[in-house]
């Protein structure tokens, strides 16, 4: 449970992290569409045979972008020790190994279940996050 101007104080950072993940994010998506093929070039070399990985980078980037910011709600569960958020995490694991055994070796496929529950995943730890400020605006 916060206390008093810690809260507000966790709320602050909780912001600025989701702020700043969503915006380099974002960026880096942008990027990989640009230079994904130089970037793959360099780290693997160009003959390679890694080259069609580049068209898979901005999506990947994409795709992870829900897992960045969830990493950043769980700030504030972290704070406040919330079991709520360890259970949304335990099924966001759960579901992602359903999804890989049933998708894999289809990447794009993979890649577009990552995001889909990725954003399920950050979507539930907000809404648990507005709960639980609401509870305690009640409570004091």
């Amino acid at each position: 449970m916060f206390r008093g101007a810690d809260a507000g104080a966790v709320r602050f950072g909780v912001n600025i992290v989701l702020a700043t993940v969503l915006a380099s994010g974002l960026a880096l998506a942008g990027v990989v569409a640009l230079i994904g093929d130089t970037l793959v070039a360099i780290l693997f070399g160009a003959g390679s045979g890694y080259a069609p990985a580049a068209a898979l980078l901005p999506w990947m980037t994409v795709a992870y972008l829900p897992w960045a910011l969830a990493q950043g709600l769980l700030i504030s569960h972290t704070a406040r020790a919330s079991s709520r958020a360890v259970v949304a995490l335990f099924v966001a694991g759960v579901l992602q190994w359903v999804a890989a055994s049933m998708l894999l070796p289809d990447l794009r496929a993979m890649i577009v279940a990552i995001g889909i529950i990725g954003a399920l995943t950050a979507g539930a730890l907000f809404v648990l996050d507005r709960l639980d400020v609401a509870r305690e605006a009640r409570h004091g």
